[in-house]
Formats: structure tokens, C-alpha cells, sequence
């Protein structure tokens, strides 16, 4: 029972380019994961629902999922849930949620470098 205590799954599409922040041994690497809903409402129409999620990535999994051009690409995420506090220089109190990376699947990478057959 308790493997499924503050536990996240997604699958999603990388959305923003990858920031490093801090250095190399404790150093943490934060993306955005999109992941599209699609559902039907009462009318019959379909309605699409994108929500952005920030993940942290931690240690060795930073440096790995840094090292892979992974922008745009589709991505299975294992983590768990962190909240964190604190207050910015105006002395405003903000708070984040963010989904700390425990384990990550790269699905597939979409090939930028392809050129794109014409008829002739």
C-alpha cells in the first residue's frame, strides 16, 4: 500500500526548453510536460484540454535527460509530488507545486532534421 502514496504518472509531450540550475552535484534540471485531453461533451462536440506540469529532474537523471535533445518529445514520467515556499524580493509569499522525477521514459523523439520528400 504504500507505493502508491504521493505518487504521479504522466505521459506528455515536452514543452519548454530545458533550464540547469545549480551545479554538478546537486544539480537540478526543470522542464514543462504537456499533456492534451480529449473528451466530448453533451452536444457531441470535441473539446481538447491542455495542461502544462513542471517537473524537476534531480542528480544523474538531469544529466541524462539533458545530454538526450528531448523539446517536443513524447515522454513517460514516474515522481512524486513537491511542494515548495518562498518569498521573492517584493516580500510576496509564492507557492509551487512541482512533480519531482523518480523515474522517466524517452517515447520518442521527433526528427527535426529530416527533410520533407517532394512530389515530382
Amino acid at each position: 500500500m504504500y507505493s502508491i502514496v504521493n505518487k504521479i504518472q504522466l505521459i506528455g509531450k515536452v514543452s519548454s526548453k530545458s533550464s540547469v540550475i545549480g551545479n554538478k552535484p546537486n544539480q537540478r534540471l526543470s522542464a514543462s510536460i504537456a499533456v492534451k485531453e480529449i473528451h466530448t461533451n453533451n452536444k457531441g462536440e470535441t473539446i481538447a484540454v491542455t495542461q502544462h506540469f513542471t517537473v524537476v529532474f534531480l542528480g544523474d537523471h538531469a544529466d541524462r535527460f539533458y545530454s538526450i535533445d528531448t523539446f517536443e518529445a513524447n515522454v513517460c514520467i514516474d515522481g512524486r509530488l513537491v511542494n515548495r515556499n518562498y518569498i521573492d524580493s517584493n516580500g510576496k509569499a509564492t507557492y509551487l507545486v512541482e512533480i519531482q522525477v523518480l523515474n522517466y521514459m524517452v517515447l520518442g523523439i521527433p526528427n527535426k532534421f529530416v527533410k520533407p520528400i517532394k512530389n515530382l
